[in-house]
């Protein structure tokens, strides 16, 4: 097996181990960067963190090795080292066109979320829920994306109608709705 099956089984320390094993062999940004991650799952921040500064180190262009060390450095409690690595990231001339690309698929994929977000995050009240649920965000981006599904559904009367009374009946906390 390799690391990359060792990381998909949850076996972190075996994931290690071979990400090493090949890292004797050749180093590159990507088995540094799994390693990262393997060392992360651990709950091993600085080793996650060497190993995404030094996938970074190899290729500047790798932008899974910046979030990696971004996660390393938030669970380090390093916010500020973080935030500055995410300044690093934006102003890297090699990636700026890969940032553009994904961009522009992003908002493609989500539309106007992105005013959707600066609005949570400049409302007061919902800032603070932000801040107490790390998830929140991507929750809303997915809420955001499968809104095209419940579109298509609102000319549904039935199903509309049994909706409401579901919801009504057993109160929203009951039902459970994630």
């Amino acid at each position: 097996l390799e690391g990359n099956d060792f990381l998909k089984m949850k076996q972190y320390g075996k994931a290690i181990e071979k990400y090493s094993e090949a890292l004797e062999i050749e180093q590159n940004a990507i088995l540094l960067s799994n390693r990262a991650l393997a060392h992360y799952h651990l709950q091993k921040f600085e080793e996650a963190l060497y190993d995404a500064q030094q996938a970074i180190i190899k290729d500047s262009t790798y932008i899974k090795a910046y979030a990696r060390r971004f996660d390393a450095l938030m669970k380090l409690d390093r916010v500020v080292d973080a935030l500055q690595s995410v300044v690093e990231l934006k102003n890297n001339v090699e990636l700026s066109s890969k940032i553009e690309e994904a961009s522009v698929v992003l908002k493609k994929k989500f539309g106007p979320v992105d005013e959707l977000i600066e609005f949570i995050n400049s409302t007061p009240t919902t800032r603070i829920e932000v801040a107490c649920d790390k998830d929140l965000l991507n929750r809303v981006k997915a809420f955001y994306q499968a809104k095209n599904i419940l579109i298509s559904f609102q000319d549904d009367k039935p199903l509309v109608k049994v909706l409401w009374i579901v919801w009504d009946r057993i109160g929203y906390e009951k039902a459970n709705w994630k």
